[in-house]
């Protein structure tokens, strides 16, 4: 049995979290995945982006120490491949490209800035499928800080996939 490790962050409006997993290959050659370690950091980068459209410079040294603590907990874990996604504050602000561009040079992580579509696609790419009933129908309904992502999966098989700039931070920002 072949055993590795994968890492996922994503940068989102209201969190940045970071799943470890591990990559279980069995003796037929069929890959699992298996929860390791999840870390949740609430740095609300949509109140800024939503209200000033533009990051500011304590969320952004804010935003470098949190994936600089992620960078050095992967390593403790040895995991050698992970993706940085970046959702709806950094896709909407002013100034997302100089953010990402800090974070690589002070941390090394490349982050890509995803659109809502493929934000969408990813949520619904999660295994609960397998678990209902392939021949039903089911919504998948992700409701984020910034944004609302559905994916409508019919025969075992993702149909149409739609993102909505309807969240948590941003909701709360305008009642401010």
């Amino acid at each position: 049995m072949d055993l590795s490790k994968i890492a996922a962050i994503d940068i989102g409006s209201n969190a940045v979290r970071m799943l470890i997993s591990y990559v279980i290959k069995d003796d037929n050659g069929k890959i699992y995945f298996q929860k390791n370690s999840y870390l949740r950091l609430p740095l609300r980068l949509g109140e800024d982006s939503f209200k000033n459209k533009s990051i500011s410079e304590s969320k952004i040294d804010t935003l470098i120490n949190a994936i600089n603590s992620m960078k050095y907990i992967m390593k403790v874990h040895g995991v050698k491949y992970y993706l940085a996604y970046a959702t709806s504050a950094l896709r909407e602000a002013k100034n997302s490209n100089a953010v990402k561009s800090i974070v690589k040079s002070e941390t090394g992580i490349e982050v890509e800035i995803i659109d809502g579509l493929k934000e969408a696609r990813i949520i619904s790419n999660a295994k609960p499928i397998e678990k209902n009933n392939p021949f039903r129908k089911n919504l998948y309904v992700d409701v984020g800080g910034g944004s609302t992502e559905l994916s409508f999966v019919q025969n075992g098989e993702k149909t149409i996939s739609k993102s909505f700039n309807i969240g948590t931070v941003r909701n709360l920002n305008k009642k401010k």
